[in-house]
Formats: C-alpha cells, sequence, structure tokens
C-alpha cells in the first residue's frame, strides 16, 4: 500500500525543482550579457551528404530563445514533398515530439489552421500551439513556402499544457536538378519557464530531426 503522504510529496518534489529551474534559468540569462542583435547565422553541423541535415541557429534581440535554420535533400519532386507536409495524419511521425496534430479549420485552398500537441521532456511541462499555415506556390513548377504563426486565442487552452504564445515558423521547398532542397526555419516563445540548456536542446535537436525523419519517410513512401 502507498503511504498516504505520497502524493503530497511528489507534489512538493516537482515544485522544488520548477523552482530551481527558474533560478538556474534566470541567473544564466543575467550572466549572458546584453542581447544580441543582428547576428548572423553560425554552423552548429554540416551535412557530410545530401541525406544528412545541415542546421545553424542564431540569436534574437531581448530573447531567450535562438532562431533556427535547418536543411536537408530529398529525391522526391516538390509536388510529393508538399503532399507528404500537407498530410495531417502522419505529421506527428517525422516531427518531434508531436504526439497530435489536426486541422481546426480551412480557411481557404492555401490557407488553414493547424492545432499541434508536443510531449515534453522532464522537467518541462507539455506544451501545445495553434498556428495560422499559409502556403505561398512560387512560379517554378514545385517550388512552395509553407508560413505558420501562431494564434494563441484560436481555441481554448487545455489543462495541464502550457501553449506556446508566439511563433514564426517557415517550411521551404525548392526543386533542384536532381532532387529537391527541404528547409526548415524556426523562431518561438515556448511560455512559461525554460532550462537554457533545454532552449539550446530543443533548438538543435527539432528542426535536426524532424529534417531527418520527414526525409526518410518521404524517401521510404515513394
Amino acid at each position: 500500500m502507498r503511504p498516504a503522504n505520497s502524493r503530497i510529496s511528489h507534489a512538493f518534489l516537482r515544485n522544488v525543482a520548477a523552482a530551481l529551474w527558474a533560478m538556474l534559468a534566470a541567473l544564466t540569462m543575467l550572466s549572458a550579457g546584453p542581447a544580441h542583435a543582428d547576428e548572423p547565422w553560425v554552423l552548429v553541423a554540416k551535412a557530410r551528404s545530401p541525406s544528412e541535415v545541415s542546421l545553424w541557429t542564431r540569436f534574437v534581440s531581448g530573447q531567450q530563445m535562438k532562431q533556427f535554420r535547418g536543411e536537408t535533400y530529398t529525391t522526391a519532386s516538390g509536388s510529393q514533398a508538399l503532399a507528404a507536409i500537407l498530410e495531417t495524419t502522419t505529421l506527428s511521425q517525422w516531427l518531434w515530439r508531436c504526439e497530435q496534430a489536426r486541422i481546426v479549420r480551412q480557411i481557404s485552398e492555401d490557407e488553414y489552421v493547424l492545432y499541434l500537441k508536443f510531449n515534453a521532456f522532464w522537467p518541462l511541462d507539455d506544451r501545445d500551439a495553434v498556428l495560422r499555415v499559409m502556403i505561398q506556390r512560387g512560379a517554378q513548377e514545385g517550388l512552395t513556402t509553407l508560413t505558420g504563426t501562431a494564434l494563441p486565442e484560436e481555441i481554448p487552452a487545455v489543462d495541464g499544457v502550457v501553449r506556446v504564445p508566439a511563433i514564426a515558423a517557415s517550411f521551404s521547398i525548392s526543386p533542384e536538378k536532381q532532387g529537391t532542397r527541404i528547409g526548415m526555419t524556426g523562431h518561438f516563445d515556448p511560455g512559461g519557464v525554460i532550462p537554457v540548456w533545454a532552449a539550446n536542446l530543443v533548438v538543435t535537436v527539432f528542426p535536426k530531426y524532424s529534417l531527418s525523419r520527414f526525409r526518410s519517410q518521404l524517401e521510404e513512401s515513394r
């Protein structure tokens, strides 16, 4: 039989851990110096083959989270890549730590509202995001850019889940002679308190994992 106070002890330890992470994040941010304005992209990982992912990050003035940019290549066509991105039922299979994805409403053929739920790692609370996605088609066949901006008030908040208040993201599809270049750029405010080490992990692992998984799934489905 579990002790009567086990739930209280667990809650107490969770609150202590959250407080410690908040203190650590605050101290790290204070010691980081002034905000970085107009910083250049810094190469974090260079692809050694077309199947790997190149990754860059840079500071954004006044923000804790860095902006990220990732890039990879696929032998699939631009139209195949776009179809895979728009397939909401499989989005959670390649987007890092995404456990739920659904269309909230369709605004037009090239615009819709998307809901995403993310399973965060300890000690973070789960996050969700509501995005307005717009599809911009270029003059060249297959050339497409999808942009996403946050609509945090679009649907009611979910108990126990932190709503991401701000997102600026894009997904680019650029056909080339021997395949298609896929790019992902993003910057967001995760909401709540995020330790700096966790923020740095997210901005590097998220695009690298997501692009790698997207490419693999796209190649396997052809």
